[in-house]
């Protein structure tokens, strides 16, 4: 195995590059795989993103995305195969991308594809899912959401209606529902639906996230939708971080110190 990568390595040495995402890679983590794609391209070197099965849906949505996708039976030999895991899927702002790269991106291949939504609402994104049910992933990805939610609450605009997306909708109704319903006139609930939720964030100007890719790409697509983007998210992302910080974190965004994000809820 060592001398075939010795060979690869040497030999592996095209015009282009391929990099590979693991199985069942999700939307969030694959287009940051997409955006290197495009850096790369875009400097003249021609970059792919291996199809999968879950690309799918979103391929279909946003069409552009196809250009910076190919199949496995259209990799070249000689094609480099990208994937460094020390750079946790190429997410750090400043270091693998930076604004003006995100923003041509998403202009080019996201932004065709959204369109606003009504000015007077406030977006809620909250991520639950296997960040709280699989045990390890809880114990460093959990946070505590409603004592986050509250602070960002009194960050945000003051609009009378507040839309909020979620994977657990029905966990949000209950847990934060009563919060909710105090800070304006009224509030809605979406339906789980990747697409139609990802459409939802990045159509809003004001915007309140948690800790997941998913949900910095829909504020990324916000932000250089909206010249007045009011994007608040948590200064958490995991605990395996230096001091658990995020480092997805666009400089135009109002952040939340999570000093309490150790006690996930």
């Amino acid at each position: 195995m060592r001398g075939r990568n010795v060979v690869e390595r040497t030999v592996r040495r095209g015009d282009r590059i391929v990099f590979r995402p693991p199985a069942g890679t999700r939307f969030g983590n694959l287009l940051n795989l997409w955006l290197q794609a495009d850096i790369a391209s875009r400097s003249g070197r021609p970059g792919f993103v291996l199809h999968s099965a879950s690309m799918h849906p979103f391929l279909e949505e946003f069409p552009r995305l196809q250009e910076l996708t190919i199949r496995p039976q259209d990799v070249r030999f000689n094609d480099e195969r990208e994937w460094d895991h020390s750079r946790q899927f190429y997410q750090r702002f400043g270091t693998d991308f930076e604004a003006d790269d995100l923003d041509r991106f998403l202009r080019d291949r996201i932004l065709p594809g959204l369109s606003a939504a009504p000015q007077d609402e406030l977006l809620v994104n909250i991520r639950r899912g296997d960040y709280y049910s699989v045990a390890r992933f809880r114990a460093d990805l959990g946070m505590d959401i409603p004592a986050y939610l509250a602070a960002a609450l009194e960050a945000a605009p003051a609009l009378p209606r507040i839309r909020v997306v979620s994977d657990d909708p029905e966990w949000c109704r209950s847990a934060l529902g009563a919060m909710l319903s105090g800070h304006c006139e009224s509030v809605e609930y979406d339906p789980q639906d990747a697409i139609a939720n990802f459409r939802a964030i990045a159509g809003h100007r004001a915007v309140i996230g948690t800790n997941s890719t998913f949900t910095y790409w829909g504020a990324y697509a916000a932000t250089a939708m909206f010249e007045d983007a009011r994007i608040i998210m948590p200064s958490f992302f995991a605990r395996h971080l230096p001091e658990g910080r995020a480092f997805q974190l666009d400089p135009r965004w109002t952040v939340i110190e999570t000093a309490d994000a150790d006690r996930p809820g």
